[in-house]
């Protein structure tokens, strides 16, 4: 998967089966994977990810955010940013997750969004 979408080979029939098996998965999904498909896929297909899945993919995060890494949340964080996405409820927790690791974050994990 990474190899389709780090190549702009994301095609929107294998980004629909990947989303499917993301959906199904959804509660036992690992956060930095998914993090990880979304970073690239904001990167090099943006247009491919729908508001439904990330709805469904931001009510998960909030469930996950206090045992994710801070790579793993500054990457959820940029994909929902790029394709501007994400409630006020997911962009609090977000303030708060960051605030609350600030003296934990390295620079790598800056986030910047305008």
């Amino acid at each position: 998967v990474f190899a389709f979408a780090n190549r702009d080979r994301m095609t929107p029939e294998l980004w629909v089966i990947l989303e499917e098996l993301i959906l199904k998965t959804l509660p036992e999904f690992r956060s930095d994977l998914y993090a990880t498909i979304l970073l690239s896929v904001t990167k090099t297909s943006p247009e491919l990810l729908r508001p439904a899945f990330l709805s469904r993919v931001e009510a998960d995060v909030l469930t996950k955010m206090t045992s994710m890494t801070t790579r793993t949340a500054s990457n959820i964080a940029w994909s929902f940013a790029k394709v501007e996405a994400g409630g006020d409820r997911l962009w609090t927790a977000f303030e708060k997750f960051f605030i609350a690791r600030h003296n934990d974050m390295k620079s790598t994990h800056v986030l910047c969004v305008d």
